[in-house]
């Protein structure tokens, strides 16, 4: 897929979608676009380096993250919690036990902008648990 700047980003903004088919397709556009292949919770993101051969040529690759769309059940919110997660992630948070204990425990810095959201959300319902 041709990378696209900015401008042509906002110009496909402004386009008015009247078939919704052709709206699906352009909504999975800009998704593709303006998504980043991050983790949530660890912050793992797609890494480049080379392929070597044996001959010692080299040539751009790119590693990318194993994301999953995973749903984690909290117990403290008492709701379901969707990340895109990477596979690592997912068994770190299975050896503390959960995704309550990993993000009480986890220190914010560490953490993507929608994990910090959930964190801070679970130490206020544990504030109004304990008043």
């Amino acid at each position: 897929m041709k990378c696209l700047c900015l401008k042509q980003l906002k110009k496909l903004q402004k386009i008015p979608l009247s078939n919704n088919h052709i709206d699906n397709n352009y909504q999975k556009l800009y998704l593709k676009l303006t998504m980043t292949k991050a983790c949530d919770i660890s912050g793992k993101k797609v890494q480049f380096g080379n392929n070597v051969s044996k001959a010692n040529n080299k040539t751009r690759r790119k590693f990318n993250v194993n994301l999953q769309s995973v749903t984690f059940k909290s117990d403290i919110l008492n709701k379901k919690i969707r990340f895109s997660v990477a596979t690592s992630s997912i068994r770190t948070v299975s050896k503390f036990g959960g995704i309550d204990e990993f993000l009480t425990k986890t220190k914010s810095k560490k953490l993507s902008q929608k994990a910090k959201r959930v964190q801070r959300a679970m130490n206020n319902a544990q504030k109004k648990a304990s008043l």
